[in-house]
């Protein structure tokens, strides 16, 4: 958490400015507040309060500490990501390792999750100042163990810009050497008990003091014995005061050009103090190589871990490549069947083709003779319905023949009563002409005639009594005959009007089937072509697979190449460290 700037009291050196013809540029020496922290047994405990800072925030506490140190590996490398804000966005297995936090722990979490309450807040003023003006920021930290543990560690945190834009803050940090941490010890104690920083500058100012006394005491020698037996012994003295001078203001001005170049790389007098052993000229170029070394390390580790990654990616994608090799043979396997599927259906298809337009001409021959029968059934309906009126005609006939026998037996009856009187009159006519003697035998004889004529009448016409009998009964059974003709013609004509019905339906069916077998025809056309089309498709989209299956080599190869120019790149860093 950024806490507030410090003040400075009154009576306090707050700075020094001493440009002049070296080019120092000004060093301030910012008192801290004074704090003095915890007790060891409230640290311990977990239960001292924390005194809040007199600026606008305060530092947060992790409570209790243990006193026990966590050993850094030589090699390690704790790594973090941050948003602008200080949340966790990504920490390395190193980090999780040493804190004692998991992953899940550590990520969207504020990153003074493992601060330290023995860290002076001043320093963490210094830090975020230094990262919120965009500039990198390295120190010695003391941080704290999910256990109450600690552990130190070199940090160096830069800011992280995308596009152009600062969107958060990357820290590397490194183990701290015996002497790195023992120095911050002893300051963070100091800065805690509200005192700043030693003042390398008054020590810079010795080799300028002596020069410059040196030269004034030569000069006054020089000029208060310009008399006498003094003379040339007062200009010696004055001569050797100058020479003595003049070596140290050269070393002092060769200081001050170094001071001016390393703290124009970083400038921290706490960082100078607990690298270099003091915010001098020689502390101030040790800061600055530990700074260069921290951002080449800070850079080789990211470019590690990033190559680490690439790695990873592209092993993976060389296994992805040959994954997807495979599935492509496996895919030419299963278009070469779908091809000879595609080629058997465009086969198949052509014979639905074919056999659609034969069943579509039968279709139509079967419309022809059906619409033949249909006009034969018509003509024998129209003749069946002719017949059976001839017939009906016919009974009538026999009918007016049955009703003239009828009237003939009874003309027949009437003749048969003439006969029968008549052979009565015959026979009455002989018995008179018997008793009439010889003079009635002429009258017998003539009534003899009559009476065979009668007798033979008589059988004549029982003969065509029996006769009309007979053709009446005949004209009976006729008639019934017919009768039963007329019925059956009617019958089949009825049947024979059905039957064309029928014969329409199936005519209509015929050319329902016609129409069908001709579209189905056309559809098995259309299809044929589609499946040709689809065919010449299943061929390309092969020929694109073997291309596919190339390129899915050929990026399987380069994936192995990638990964050899990794490991070499590797081998190159490590060169450096």
């Amino acid at each position: 958490m950024r806490a507030s700037p410090a003040r400075a009291s009154p009576g306090k050196l707050t700075g020094i400015n001493f440009a002049g013809d070296a080019g120092i540029k000004p060093c301030l020496l910012a008192p801290i507040e004074r704090w003095r922290g915890p007790s060891s047994a409230e640290r311990r405990a977990g239960s001292a309060p924390f005194p809040r800072a007199r600026g606008p925030t305060t530092m947060r506490v992790n409570l209790p500490v243990t006193g026990r140190e966590c050993p850094v590996g030589a090699d390690e490398r704790l790594i973090s990501t941050t948003n602008l804000k200080g949340v966790i966005t990504s920490a390395n297995d190193a980090f999780c390792r040493v804190s004692g936090f998991a992953h899940e722990e550590l990520v969207r979490k504020a990153h003074n999750l493992v601060r330290h309450p023995d860290m002076p807040e001043s320093v963490y003023q210094d830090f975020w100042d230094t990262l919120k003006a965009g500039r990198p920021w390295m120190g010695v930290v003391k941080n704290r163990c999910r256990n109450g543990d600690h552990y130190w560690v070199s940090a160096f945190v830069s800011p992280v810009f995308q596009a152009g834009e600062q969107v958060g803050y990357q820290s590397v940090r490194r183990q701290a050497t015996p002497e790195q941490k023992a120095r911050a010890e002893r300051l963070y104690a100091r800065l805690r008990r509200g005192r700043s920083v030693p003042g390398g500058r008054l020590r810079a100012l010795l080799p300028w003091v002596t020069g410059i006394a040196a030269a004034v005491l030569g000069v006054a020698a020089g000029a208060g014995v310009a008399t006498g037996a003094y003379a040339t012994g007062g200009a010696a003295a004055g001569l050797a005061l100058l020479a003595a001078g003049y070596g140290p203001w050269c070393q002092a001005r060769r200081n001050a050009r170094l001071e001016a170049r390393s703290r124009a790389i970083f400038s921290n007098d706490v960082g100078a103090e607990t690298y270099g052993g003091g915010p001098d000229a020689a502390g101030c170029a040790v800061l600055a190589l530990e700074m260069q070394e921290s951002r080449i390390d800070a850079l080789q580790t990211r470019l590690s871990a990033l190559m680490d990654s690439l790695a990873d990616e592209a092993r993976g994608a060389g296994e992805a490549a040959s994954t997807n090799r495979r599935a492509i043979d496996g895919q030419r396997d299963d278009i070469d069947q779908v091809a000879t599927a595609m080629n058997e259906m465009s086969a198949t298809v052509q014979e639905v083709a074919r056999s659609g337009n034969e069943a579509s001409e039968a279709a139509g021959q079967a419309a022809r003779e059906a619409e033949s029968g249909h006009g034969v059934v018509t003509s024998a309906g129209r003749a069946m319905t002719q017949l059976a009126a001839e017939v009906h005609e016919a009974a009538q006939a026999m009918d007016r023949v049955d009703a003239d026998a009828r009237a003939i037996g009874k003309v027949l009856e009437v003749i048969g009563g003439i006969a029968q009187q008549t052979n009565l009159l015959a026979l009455n006519a002989a018995i008179e002409a018997a008793r009439a003697g010889e003079s009635g035998r002429g009258f017998a004889v003539v009534a003899e005639e009559v009476r065979a004529l009668a007798l033979r009448v008589s059988e004549a016409t029982g003969e065509i009594e029996q006769t009309i009998d007979r053709l009446t009964g005949g004209s009976k059974a006729a008639t019934g005959v017919m009768e039963r003709g007329e019925r059956s013609a009617r019958s089949v004509a009825d049947e024979v009007t059905r039957a064309v019905s029928a014969f329409e339906a199936v005519q209509a069916a015929v050319g329902r089937i016609h129409d069908m077998n001709a579209h189905i025809a056309t559809a098995a056309e259309e299809q044929s072509a589609t499946a040709e089309e689809i065919n010449r498709n299943v061929q390309r989209v092969n020929g694109a697979v073997g291309t596919t299956a190339d390129q899915a080599e050929a990026s399987a190869a380069a994936a192995g190449r990638l990964v050899e120019m990794v490991d070499e790149l590797q081998g190159l860093l490590r060169q450096f460290r």
